[in-house]
């Protein structure tokens, strides 16, 4: 079991409905930074092997609806990075409704890995990813966000693709949709069950 791994599930909050995820039931709770603080030092004085690289993990719901406590909760860690000299690597993950390029930029700049969940073309996407209350296509949203971001941004962002039966005829469509916005690292999730 690796301890060096820690995963901070900041809200359960989100602003999608996918048909694979259990926060499809929208749910609402959110930590409070006091207790992500305390959970926080707890970690790192109690668990971590502080002589490794740590893997801190933000993820939800969708963490960039709680931006200032996502913010606030990313620079309590690089100050412990900094003081302390630890190998911290933040890595957030977001569904890139909220991902503009003012807070990739500022996610950049505070030294996040952007891992986004995002399946790739409409038809592919569209199989079970839906904005929450609107039954609508949540490809459009992201895309526009996306489309333009520089190569220097796009070096800090990893893609995060789900593929299930709805949209795995669309698998090499997809690889050469996110290489021709010049995506190079692509993660691929095998669903596990249908939906």
């Amino acid at each position: 079991m690796n301890f060096n791994d820690l995963s901070i599930y900041l809200t359960e909050e989100c602003d999608f409905a996918c048909t694979y995820c259990y926060y499809k039931k929208n749910f609402k709770t959110t930590l409070s930074y006091d207790k992500i603080k305390s959970s926080i030092e707890n970690y790192f004085s109690n668990i971590a092997n502080k002589n490794k690289k740590i893997v801190v993990t933000i993820l939800g719901g969708e963490p960039l609806l709680k931006k200032e406590l996502l913010f606030k909760t990313i620079d309590l860690l690089n100050l412990k990075k900094d003081k302390e000299k630890l190998n911290i690597k933040i890595i957030v993950f977001t569904n890139g409704s909220l991902l503009t390029k003012e807070y990739a930029e500022e996610l950049i700049r505070k030294r996040v890995k952007i891992i986004l969940s995002f399946d790739g073309i409409k038809k592919a996407n569209d199989s079970y990813r839906k904005i929450r209350n609107e039954n609508k296509s949540a490809f459009e949203k992201v895309f526009e966000n996306i489309k333009n971001f520089s190569e220097e941004f796009k070096k800090n962002i990893s893609i995060n693709m789900v593929v299930g039966p709805k949209n795995c005829q669309y698998l090499m469509d997809n690889i050469y949709f996110f290489q021709d916005l010049d995506f190079f690292q692509i993660d691929i999730n095998l669903m596990s069950y249908a939906v």
